[in-house]
């Protein structure tokens, strides 16, 4: 259609100002206010008729070979938002979530070609077709059956991490997050539960398998300190008087390179907790460090001694005592440890139920599996202010994190994760959910 300065022309700029100049109410109808300063609170009807648009403007009915400038911003309208569908739906299968393709369920085969898009509620993703058996398929990025978008998903658990609640995750996507339709993002406490121990589960097993295959080890110096969260729990039964029970979380920090360790909990302060707790950080670390620095506390020597001590190699262990009993010649402190305790208390804040049981099916098995999900989105995606070039924990430890064009580190991660989860079930090395983070 040539723009002659008359009703196109007039119908582009209503087109521009969508937003606030025109309403869709179903597939094929419209209302557009109209232009007259003295008539701004009347809206016309525009209908789709074959490859037009009908008005019931006055212009319109006056002149119905001519298309009005509302029948006219109705069509620009149309264009602009295919526009944008087409390059959103173009983005979306040029960005595949997986560099490669599994080989195929049906032969074994690895000859595919793309095979068009299915659209649904996440967006549109990219079809595939087995040239050997012809079967159709779509990629599981680790985000399947979600029916959301990626980037929600990891904003998400981004808000988690930050230590937001999820009632207050669940009003910020429902207010600052759009859907396809322009409204808000809404979503039940228990979706903003489930996604966040499924990508909790997803990066500390991608952590975890990076140390074993010896792409991530922690420097030689450690830092350590225990912290008491407590709480008090609701009486179950009318009269019964409100219990105080503690829950001790013990924090593990690589001095060189900011990884956090281990974040163990425990219900008792004693030396099996302290032991556990050296385990876990060795286990995180990749190596067993050359020197520690902890607080006075009788449980870490003993622990260090037992769990990793040797007579040819032993483990320099510094002590110190606190800050008010310190003198300025002896030992700096344990600030490292300090501020991490810091730290991992933003998250456990918001945290409900933590002191109420304990068990791996209990509360605080439970707690466990958030905290260890906190900590490998620190290690892994979010950079350290301590390094240099905006480098995470983890990339300073010697990982390379895998970069998907078109999506942020968190979903690349999920991504990389999923497919080294469904290889290691193909090689049968045991069952791939419990080595990582789950289905």
């Amino acid at each position: 259609m040539e723009l002659d300065g008359g009703r196109a022309q007039r119908g582009l700029i209503i087109a521009t100002k969508a937003d606030t100049e025109i309403k869709r109410t179903s597939w094929c109808k419209w209302k557009v206010r109209s232009q007259s300063e003295a008539s701004r609170d009347v809206w016309y009807d525009v209908v789709k008729a074959g490859t037009g648009f009908r008005c019931n403007c006055p212009d319109a009915i006056k002149h119905p070979a001519d298309e009005c400038k509302h029948a006219s911003a109705v069509r620009f309208s149309e264009r602009i938002r295919d526009a944008v569908r087409r390059d959103f739906e173009k983005r979306a299968t040029e960005a595949c979530p997986l560099p490669s393709l599994p080989p195929c369920r049906s032969c074994g085969g690895s000859d595919f070609i793309q095979k068009g898009v299915r659209k649904c509620l996440r967006g549109t993703v990219q079809r595939f077709k087995c040239k050997g058996c012809g079967r159709r398929f779509t990629v599981d990025d680790g985000f399947a059956r979600l029916k959301c978008r990626p980037q929600v998903v990891s904003a998400v658990f981004d808000l988690h991490a930050s230590g937001m609640h999820y009632r207050g995750i669940q009003r910020h996507m429902r207010e600052h997050w759009r859907g396809a339709e322009g409204e808000g993002v809404s979503i039940s406490l228990g979706t903003v539960k489930n996604w966040v121990h499924r990508v909790g589960g997803k990066l500390d097993g991608y952590y975890r398998e990076a140390v074993e295959r010896g792409a991530i080890k922690a420097g030689p110096a450690w830092h350590a300190d225990e912290v008491e969260e407590s709480g008090k729990n609701r009486a179950k039964e009318v009269g019964e008087a409100r219990s105080k029970r503690r829950v001790w979380t013990w924090n593990w920090m690589d001095t060189k390179t900011k990884l956090w360790l281990c974040s163990a909990l425990s219900t008792e302060r004693d030396l099996a907790a302290g032991r556990r707790s050296v385990r876990k950080a060795v286990e995180s670390g990749g190596r067993r460090p050359a020197a520690a620095t902890t607080d006075g506390a009788f449980q870490y020597g003993e622990a260090i001694r037992k769990e990793i001590g040797s007579l040819s190699d032993p483990v320099v262990h510094f002590v110190c005592p606190p800050i008010q009993k310190m003198r300025i010649d002896l030992h700096p402190g344990n600030n490292v440890a300090e501020a991490l305790n810091s730290r991992q208390r933003d998250v456990t804040r918001a945290f409900r139920g933590l002191v109420k049981g304990a068990g791996p099916q209990g509360y605080l098995g439970s707690a466990q599996e958030l905290i260890d999900g906190v900590r490998a989105h620190r290690n892994l995606i979010q950079p350290s202010l301590a390094l240099t070039n905006g480098q995470t924990p983890a990339e300073a430890a010697g990982l390379s994190p895998p970069e998907i064009p078109g999506y942020n580190r968190l979903i690349s991660m999920v991504a990389a994760s999923h497919r080294l989860t469904e290889e290691l079930g193909r090689t049968g090395m045991g069952p791939a959910s419990e080595r990582i983070g789950g289905n």
